[in-house]
């Protein structure tokens, strides 16, 4: 589970980096923003995503989202990261992970004022890296590389964030894709990869609804 703590803190910090605020925004309820999950596939139709696990992986249930949210903020408790968390309106929506252990990805939804609309996401991304890693290191994770790129999803070139990490002596590999929209939330990806487990393992699990 430290693992799993680590991975959703580093999107929490990336979620709360990328939300400021002016701009007048169309409001939703959040209701409209959860997912629903039957068998093995996830369905989310705010954000037209949809993801179907192989044989033998798993999504979280509420219950165990909720314990990790939990842990996440016993783990940040009094820090400036968790300030940040608890001010965004962040939740996460989605967790699922593979059999073993060693890729997993997770959903969050958070306010948006929009005034991060004023940076492509690959100029916002670039912006984020010195705070991203000092604070991802000041959280005791060791950042290795940080960089921009593209990565297929969908069918669709999407800029993301890719971060080379050392966890609790493990590799980890994550890649972290926004998407913005015109309303007050905006959600975020995260697929994580441990050791040298190939990422498009994950992305193979996503497709879009019409």
């Amino acid at each position: 589970m430290k693992k799993s703590i680590a991975i959703v803190l580093t999107l929490c910090l990336l979620l709360s980096l990328g939300a400021c605020a002016t701009k007048k925004v169309v409001e939703v309820d959040p209701a409209v923003l959860h997912g629903n999950v039957s068998g093995n596939t996830y369905t989310n139709e705010f954000l037209k995503l949809q993801c179907t696990l192989p044989d033998g992986w798993s999504f979280y249930d509420e219950a165990q989202i909720a314990e990790l949210n939990q842990m996440t903020q016993q783990v940040m408790e009094g820090s400036e990261i968790a300030e940040a968390i608890e001010k965004s309106g962040q939740y996460m929506d989605m967790f699922f992970s593979s059999a073993d252990g060693r890729c997993n990805a997770n959903l969050n939804f958070q306010l948006n004022d929009h005034k991060a609309d004023l940076f492509s996401d690959e100029k916002l991304f670039e912006a984020m890296e010195s705070t991203v890693t000092k604070q991802l290191s000041d959280a005791g994770m060791t950042v290795n590389s940080y960089n921009v790129e593209t990565l297929n999803f969908c069918g669709e070139e999407k800029t993301c964030i890719r971060l080379e990490q050392t966890v609790n002596g493990l590799d980890l590999t994550q890649y972290i894709l926004y998407f913005r929209n015109e309303t007050n939330y905006y959600g975020a990806l995260t697929l994580s990869c441990m050791g040298d487990t190939d990422v498009q393992t994950l992305l193979d699990c996503f497709s879009k609804l019409p």
